[in-house]
This record gives C-alpha cells, structure tokens and sequence, in this order.
C-alpha cells in the first residue's frame, strides 16, 4: 500500500481551516485514512469503529493512537471523514486496483 501516495492524493480535500483555529485541533490525515481502512476491512459502522480501537492494541499501533496522549477521534469525526471521502468521490480512487498497486 502507498500511503505517501494517498496522503498526497487526500490532503487538499481533508482540513479546510489549515491554521486549525476553528474546533479542535485537526486529527492527522494519516490517521484519519488508516481508521477508514480499518473500517472498510472489518464492516464496521463509526461508533464500533471508535469502540473497536479503544479495545485493541493492534488497530490502536496501526493507527497511531497513543491513548496517553489523545484520544481516539469520536463517531461524528469519522463518520464526517467518510462523508467527505464519498462526497468527493475519493473513496473510488482509493479503491482502484490500479491506483493501489502502482
């Protein structure tokens, strides 16, 4: 997988307030996109999403989350991440074959 390449891919679409002023602090991309992965993988709504990483080691290390620091990004950010993906029609991208294994 290329994540770099998604991350490009992605980047101009994910945090419409760059300064972060707005709400709270932005959530990293890469974060974000690995979540959505975990997600699509497993068939998993946003909130069990959300619990499932809570209860795991393993998808907490492979997103990133360090639950002595952060917590992990609630239902409603994931849920409005997977919207923003489908709204742009970037979830079909992601999904191509040929984008994957280039």
């Amino acid at each position: 997988m290329h994540w770099a390449r998604f991350l490009r891919t992605l980047k101009s679409s994910y945090c419409s307030d760059p300064r972060g002023q707005r709400g709270w602090p932005p959530i990293s991309l890469k974060q974000m996109l690995r979540m959505y992965f975990v997600q699509q993988w497993y068939a998993l709504a946003e909130k069990s999403l959300e619990d499932s990483i809570y209860d795991s080691q393993v998808l907490r290390n492979f997103v990133a989350v360090d639950l002595a620091v952060e917590s992990v990004p609630d239902a409603t950010t994931l849920l409005m991440f997977r919207q923003m993906l489908e709204m742009q029609s970037l979830t079909q991208l992601i999904w191509l074959k040929e984008y994957v294994d280039a």
